[in-house]
């Protein structure tokens, strides 16, 4: 069991065991060799033993950590080390295809898809002897655990069990003594999750349909810090993900966005243009929140907060990673208030400045969340309200009026997501149109 805060190595640290497991595994089978005469069909014989005979298994919580992880387990493709990725979102009928063709040695998979190739009897997990759960608190998170336990069941109890994890709570501990037998502990820095010190942090506290105005004024600021700034805004909705997305490019902000409702095409491609700098500002929903590794990310916006603390860290640590340094602006609004005690406490870990109002917030939080809920319930959309028409307050009840933040919350994980709005094209367009960082 690893646990260790984002951006610390963890990758690396199980793909070369994993490397070494399948050149010995593979030593170990050529020489158990079967002797096929017709050459031809000892061909055919190997890529349909070794597409059976995966000893290597990756879970992962999301597409795009399971193709990142992929692409590291790729660098060492010269080995002869074959790897495939089974995740929702890309044809499984290619998929399939890629394992009767090539075989593998290592499955890189998101829990869903994998679950769905093994029910259908396109993959055995009878030969796995190395197992890696990467994020495995946030596939908990995720409601992946009954997945999880069923694939758990179908590989070998002989084996060796990597469990990666930023934290270390009561359910990741309950899986790891039913699972794991003996295990090492391992924790770097701290079990409790802590963001990291080289983060700048910034607290807007402001309306929500002030919240454009004020993050372009930071955009202009990024600028002036350095010349071609590479900003990560996180949104909590797809809906917003695309209306913000129109915004910024409106306001001459080259940008591009990720989310669920994204093929794993547009997602990848999203990614690629963002890494080469062909754009400079992502606008992502929590897809992107961990487990990523994009380079010399300068900041990161949290335009809306998230459900929880642990989600705000992991976010502003797409920043500052490999010891660079880095700012995080996140707007905070009334409709937020139930964090601000666990925000100053974040804060505080690590020296940055307090802004009085959140202070004020947090030793006042009952009351100003009795005001919220009560202003939320006479309150009207406001014309100008960055929402599109419906009330902000996540203490609405109605759908109208927001619904609450889990009713507009979305899936970004569903193995099986579509992508629905035919924009594609047009936004391509903008995107052609518009400048980088113009005042």
């Amino acid at each position: 069991v690893g646990i260790a805060r984002t951006g610390s190595g963890k990758t690396l640290a199980f793909v070369i065991p994993a490397v070494m497991k399948v050149l010995k595994s593979r030593e170990e089978a050529t020489n158990k060799q079967t002797i096929v005469d017709d050459e031809e069909d000892q061909f055919k014989f190997m890529a349909a033993a070794r597409s059976k005979k995966a000893t290597c298994l990756v879970l992962a919580p999301t597409r795009e950590l399971a193709t990142q992880t992929s692409t590291v387990f790729e660098k060492f493709r010269q080995l002869g080390l074959n790897t495939i990725s089974l995740v929702g979102g890309s044809s499984r009928n290619e998929q399939m295809r890629q394992l009767q063709r090539n075989g593998a040695d290592v499955y890189v998979a998101t829990p869903g898809r994998l679950m769905d190739l093994v029910d259908s009897g396109v993959v055995d997990l009878a030969h796995i002897k190395y197992l890696v759960l990467d994020e495995a608190d946030r596939m908990l998170d995720m409601g992946f655990e009954p997945q999880i336990r069923r694939i758990l069941e179908c590989i070998p109890r002989e084996r060796q069990t990597l469990m990666w994890s930023a934290t270390w709570p009561q359910e990741i501990q309950s899986l790891a003594a039913e699972f794991l037998d003996n295990y090492e502990y391992v924790a770097i820095d701290s079990e409790n999750l802590k963001a990291n010190p080289n983060i700048r942090q910034v607290i807007e506290i402001c309306e929500p349909y002030d919240k454009l105005r004020v993050m372009l004024e930071h955009m202009k600021e990024f600028k002036s810090e350095c010349e071609t700034p590479r900003v990560l805004v996180f949104v909590n909705t797809k809906r917003l993900a695309d209306t913000l997305l129109i915004q910024l490019m409106r306001n001459k902000i080259k940008a591009i966005s990720i989310h669920g409702d994204r093929t794993q095409n547009q997602r990848d491609n999203a990614l690629r243009l963002f890494r080469d700098r062909q754009c400079h500002v992502l606008v992502a929903t929590d897809v992107a929140a961990r487990g990523l590794d994009i380079n010399d990310i300068t900041h990161v916006v949290n335009f809306d907060f998230p459900n929880t603390v642990e989600d705000y860290i992991h976010r502003i640590g797409r920043t500052a990673r490999h010891d660079r340094r880095g700012t995080a602006v996140t707007f905070f609004t009334m409709n937020d208030v139930g964090m601000a005690n666990k925000l100053v406490k974040v804060l505080r870990e690590t020296n940055q400045e307090v802004p009085e109002k959140l202070e004020d917030l947090a030793r006042n939080q009952h009351r100003y969340r009795a005001g919220a809920r009560d202003f939320s319930q006479r309150r009207q959309p406001r014309r100008d309200d960055f929402y599109s028409g419906r009330t902000t307050s996540r203490f609405s009840g109605s759908r109208g009026g927001g619904g609450g933040r889990n009713n507009y919350r979305e899936n970004d994980f569903d193995e099986d997501d579509r992508y629905t709005q035919n924009n594609s094209g047009q936004e391509k367009r903008r995107f052609r149109a518009s400048n980088v960082f113009d005042d």
